[in-house]
């Protein structure tokens, strides 16, 4: 049976064939044709089966195996949302909506109600709270006001250089009118729009509680535009 390596070494370039270890279903393949095509699949077939008990798959690439940690079906397919604590959910929701045109999608609170389920998630006591989902074209913000647990003041001038999430970006079509617009609303920048080589131009700055809002006006051909 021809080797993982060996076979993919010859003429497979970029093409990528993907195997799941242990999962029976569709494979992801590349248009290789003919014979190559089936010694190619047997190799990598006999590479799944050497790794796929240790939870391991193989990837194919320019003609190296490559062991990556093995995948079920249930697969991770995109990002849903952030989430924002605060002590004032109106004026923060008045924000975004007002100011970003997102959309309240969903709010519920649970004042004066046991919510087992909701301390099981968050790892708290006697969580009682307000959310709201606000809607953008492509995620969401989730926000939380709490009444118990109480929670501590959020630093307003937290710096970004400190581990944790940093801020939440929002991609805009013309960041200097942006950035005048929200300016003349009261949003506080820490500078005007700059120039970033190689992706386009961004600014940071805060929301009403300080939490650090970055836009971002991507230029064609940006690497990362969604």
């Amino acid at each position: 049976m021809p080797d993982a390596h060996a076979v993919g070494g010859r003429g497979a370039g970029a093409e990528l064939l993907r195997f799941r270890a242990g999962v029976e279903g569709p494979r992801e393949q590349c248009a290789l044709g003919g014979h190559f095509r089936r010694a190619l699949l047997s190799g990598a077939a006999a590479a799944r089966d050497r790794d796929g008990a240790a939870g391991f798959s193989r990837r194919l690439i320019s003609g190296h195996a490559i062991r990556t940690p093995a995948r079920n079906n249930a697969m991770i397919y995109g990002m849903h949302h952030v989430a924002i604590c605060t002590k004032d959910i109106d004026r923060l929701m008045a924000f975004y909506r007002d100011q970003f045109g997102m959309k309240v999608v969903f709010q519920r609170e649970t004042f004066g109600e046991p919510n087992p389920d909701s301390d099981a998630i968050f790892g708290l006591k006697g969580a009682s709270y307000r959310m709201a989902m606000l809607k953008s074209t492509n995620m969401h913000i989730e926000m939380f006001q709490f009444a118990t647990p109480p929670g501590k003041e959020g630093d307003p001038n937290r710096p970004v250089a400190d581990a944790g999430i940093t801020h939440t970006c929002f991609t805009v079509t013309d960041i200097e009118s942006e950035y005048r617009r929200l300016a003349a609303a009261g949003m506080r920048f820490h500078c005007e729009p700059r120039v970033r080589p190689g992706f386009g131009k961004a600014t940071y700055g805060r929301d009403p509680d300080g939490n650090v809002i970055e836009l971002i006006e991507l230029e064609p051909g940006c690497p990362f535009a969604v």
